[in-house]
């Protein structure tokens, strides 16, 4: 069975990572949001006069490929801690049907 101690840690920690994965989901959106803006400014600094030429120009340049990585850095970093999230959720529901159970309580 789980302990009190270790669901008294998982809603802490829930409590505590709200502002976190509210940070990360933000700079995730962000993230996303601003490669428009990018692919936009670097279209605009390309001289080809064909808007499919300016696009892979933009696709291409290295600034976006380096945009493209900070896109997966969030990402990354919003999921773990969605998952996180989840499992001590989990854990704590867990917790709960096997307390129920134990007292014969049905949910």
């Amino acid at each position: 069975m789980i302990s009190e101690a270790a669901i008294e840690k998982a809603v802490d920690w829930l409590v505590k990572s709200a502002p976190l994965i509210a940070q990360a989901r933000a700079e995730m959106v962000f993230a996303d949001e601003f490669r428009k803006s990018l692919k936009a400014m670097l279209m605009a600094e390309s001289n080809e006069a064909a808007a499919n030429v300016r696009e892979q120009f933009a696709y291409a340049h290295p600034k976006m490929l380096a945009h493209l990585q900070e896109i997966k850095r969030t990402v990354l970093n919003y999921e773990k801690l969605r998952a996180q999230r989840e499992a001590a959720s989990i854990k704590i529901q867990a917790w709960q049907t096997a307390s129920a159970n134990y007292r014969g309580i049905k949910l």
